[in-house]
């Protein structure tokens, strides 16, 4: 069964017991959206764990907004910032940071997994599904090369890519970045950031794509066509 993964944000007990569940189930492929440091539990066990887990099974790693401002921050300073308001600070404390300087960062979290954070992608399309951490900025469907194309177009999108009603290349779009109260989907698209990091009581929720149903780590259940799409789930 291949898996799509929302907002981890180092909610790394979730995490554990999600991926338990989906062993369990059968897991051919498991696809992340990005976000998993920044904000929650423990970043470093997080990264330590996709790692691994990434020997164990086929494991694709989409760039998030956290991890570009991360990697911005350690190639020339900006974004430091966003990253003090944003959950940067339980990530300097996860990794022993005496404070968020460029040699800090690089020091301590970029070399240690240097190969993860380079291997990030911007975008997959796997069957049925576009996938990216934010879904597309709309101004960009049709251009010829993504591959040209800034990764923030991938990874800070918002209203502009939730309000796009339509397909992308002919294929339902799956995206995290934006919190909703439930699974998302308007017929188009499938948004599976469920606000792991913001509540405890929040679930971390992952996306079935061949029996399009998803599954979050308490357990529960939910099929993409019993979703009532014009009621509108709400953002976190």
């Amino acid at each position: 069964m291949k898996f799509v993964i929302g907002d981890i944000h180092g909610e790394i007990t979730k995490l554990h017991r999600l991926i338990l569940r989906l062993t369990k189930i059968g897991v051919e492929r498991l696809v992340f959206v990005g976000d998993y440091i920044d904000k929650g539990e423990d970043s470093k066990s997080t990264l330590e764990f996709l790692e691994v887990l990434s020997r164990k099974h086929r494991c694709d790693f989409l760039l998030g907004n956290h991890e570009y401002a991360w990697l911005k921050f350690i190639k020339s300073g900006d974004y430091r910032d966003f990253l003090l308001k944003y959950g940067g600070k339980e990530t300097i404390r996860d990794f022993r940071m005496l404070d968020l300087t460029i040699q800090a960062a690089k020091m301590a979290l970029y070399l240690p997994h240097q190969e993860f954070f380079d291997d990030l992608k911007k975008f997959l399309m796997i069957g049925d599904y576009f996938i990216s951490h934010s879904g597309i900025n709309p101004e960009f469907i049709d251009a010829k090369n993504w591959d040209e194309l800034d990764e923030q177009e991938f990874v800070f999108q918002r209203s502009r890519a939730i309000d796009y009603k339509g397909l992308v290349k002919g294929k339902r779009q799956i995206f995290g970045h934006t919190a909703f109260t439930r699974p998302f989907y308007d017929g188009y698209k499938i948004g599976i950031d469920t606000g792991a990091a913001l509540a405890k009581k929040n679930p971390l929720t992952a996306f079935a794509m061949e029996e399009r149903y998803f599954i979050n780590h308490l357990g529960d259940k939910l099929f993409l066509g019993d979703i009532d799409i014009t009621l509108n789930p709400g953002i976190i």
